[in-house]
């Protein structure tokens, strides 16, 4: 699997290859992913509530609420993405001969 293409993994490809002996995708790039579903559960139930008659009381803070989990959605997946390529990285490095 390309590392380089994490986003358009199935799920059962992030799991299959998270469960093999591959190093990545490691701990940090699984916690980034599910935090990253964490926060897209965020904006969903943000999205369900803003503009319903109901909540009008709180809508302001439901819409930043919906904007700062947005913002952490996008920073986990960059950072997912980051993880996978500084810790490749760093296995290029450890090849390396030792007195390099």
């Amino acid at each position: 699997m390309d590392t380089n293409k994490i986003w358009e993994w199935t799920t059962e490809e992030f799991l299959t290859v998270s469960a093999s002996s591959s190093p990545t995708p490691g701990g940090g790039s699984v916690s980034a992913y599910v935090g990253a579903l964490a926060a897209s559960m965020t904006c969903m139930v943000a999205n369900l509530t803003v503009g319903k008659e109901k909540y009008k009381e709180v809508e302001p803070e439901v819409k930043e609420i919906l904007a700062e989990a947005e913002t952490v959605l996008g920073l986990l997946k960059t950072g997912l993405s980051q993880d996978i390529a500084e810790f490749s990285n760093f296995m290029d490095v450890l090849k390396l001969p030792k007195g390099t």
